[in-house]
């Protein structure tokens, strides 16, 4: 099942890529979780989709020109951990800023259930159940 979980997250950033919006949702379950760990800025735990909109759009107001790319996906069962390379302007300083953003999303049916954010690969494959 993990390997058609990893295709799951293949098409949740070709989605985000293609600003198919609708896609990228039809992709979370209703009761999403998603959570944004320390020492991540802002940590907390939002529900549903419109939590993970929410933070979304929160994260976006902070960067112009933002991107993200899914630069490695790694199964663990029923989770994949991503590896993102993450970047933009701040919006408030116009500074160019890049960085690697760990994701661990599991799965049931294959939907995500939950998003976890994380700010290094240590963090994530231990989350996931992984050892390096």
């Amino acid at each position: 099942m993990s390997q058609e979980n990893v295709e799951v997250m293949r098409q949740v950033f070709a989605a985000w890529e293609a600003n198919d919006f609708d896609r990228f949702l039809a992709s979370l379950d209703e009761e999403l979780v998603t959570r944004r760990h320390p020492p991540m800025p802002d940590p907390g735990t939002w529900h549903g989709r419109a939590g993970a909109l929410d933070l979304v759009a929160d994260w976006l107001q902070s960067f112009d020109d933002f991107t993200v790319q899914a630069e490695e996906f790694i199964d663990s069962q029923d989770h994949v951990v991503v590896r993102t390379l993450q970047g933009g302007r701040g919006s408030g300083s116009g500074v160019r800023v890049t960085g690697a953003v760990w994701f661990v999303c599991g799965f049931r049916g294959g939907r995500m259930v939950t998003w976890d954010i994380y700010a290094t690969r240590e963090q994530a494959l231990e989350a996931a159940g992984l050892r390096e």
